[in-house]
């Protein structure tokens, strides 16, 4: 079962790391206007995209810093491993805003996860304007899932941790009143 569960987990984070890929690189690409473009045409223009600029956008950096964690509540195999990976997984996308702008941070972060299944919706209908692509709101959506699914992951694994806690010290409660009575 903790298989399927991981690889669940891990094709979830990796189609939502593919959305926060393409958000990051039409935001470079997408002419700023406020009509609307469409999902066919945010993804012709990534063509126009070079490496240099990839590499010098703050979300490629956030993107790599991601993996981090991710790759370690996979290969983590202990509760003492998977808990504090999948709660950093969960808080590290508000980091760069807790830095940039500490007041707003933790509204704008749920403001990302509540946004996130319109924006997605949006994305895929045609809809948003290209002020929307080059804003980085697509981005914003896949770090709202992001956050979403890891903090679902973060209380999976807690309770988890804590049935397991229970099923080692119950033998333990049932083995004292044997005692006693003996």
């Amino acid at each position: 079962m903790k298989h399927r569960r991981d690889i669940a987990i891990a094709g979830l984070t990796t189609l939502i790391l593919g959305m926060f890929a393409f958000g990051a690189a039409s935001s470079l690409t997408v002419p700023y206007s406020h009509s609307p473009v469409s999902f066919g045409s945010a993804v012709a223009s990534l063509g126009e995209l070079s490496l240099h600029e990839v590499c010098n956008d703050l979300h490629f950096w956030l993107f790599a810093v991601l993996l981090v964690p991710f790759v370690g509540f996979l290969l983590g195999h202990r509760k003492q491993t998977r808990v504090p990976c999948a709660i950093i997984c969960f808080f590290l996308p508000l980091l760069p805003f807790l830095i940039l702008d500490t007041l707003r941070a933790v509204p704008l972060y749920l403001m990302f996860m509540l946004t996130a299944p319109m924006t997605t919706i949006r994305m895929f209908a045609g809809t948003l304007d290209g002020e929307t692509w080059s804003n980085g709101f697509v981005v914003r959506a896949a770090m709202g899932w992001w956050s979403i699914l890891w903090l679902v992951v973060f209380f999976m694994e807690l309770s988890r941790a804590n049935h397991a806690l229970e099923s080692t010290s119950e033998p333990a409660r049932s083995a004292a009143p044997e005692a006693t009575q003996g």
